[in-house]
């Protein structure tokens, strides 16, 4: 008589979470990315800042003292706003609709608390 037990798919499966070594929570202002020739889908995820000045010239005074900054040639009456790529996440197109979807659901639940 055969072991019907083997033939038997598992009722459960149990997921084991583990941070990878060089794991992080990263903040983000936006994202941007699309379609990759592969098929895959891409994500970039920034954050917005004022772009840090390379250099800065300050005049002395007579005293020896640090006076003002001097608006030097790259001075600019444009701003200037650095979107800084902090990572990217690759996954295919099942995989961003699924993603897509958690995120939906997830922001439905916490809408839902918020007006309750």
């Amino acid at each position: 008589m055969a072991d019907h037990a083997e033939d038997a798919s598992p009722d459960r499966v149990r997921f084991v979470y583990t941070q990878a070594p060089d794991y992080r929570i990263a903040a983000a202002n936006g994202a941007y990315g699309g379609p990759t020739p592969q098929g895959d889908y891409l994500i970039e995820f920034y954050c917005e800042r004022a772009q840090s000045p390379v250099v800065e010239e300050h005049s002395i005074d007579p005293h020896g003292q640090l006076g003002g900054k001097l608006e030097g040639p790259s001075s600019s009456d444009v701003p200037h706003v650095e979107r800084y790529v902090q990572f990217a996440v690759l996954m295919s197109l099942g995989q961003a609709k699924s993603l897509a979807d958690w995120i939906l659901n997830n922001l439905e639940r916490l809408q839902g608390l918020s007006h309750s």
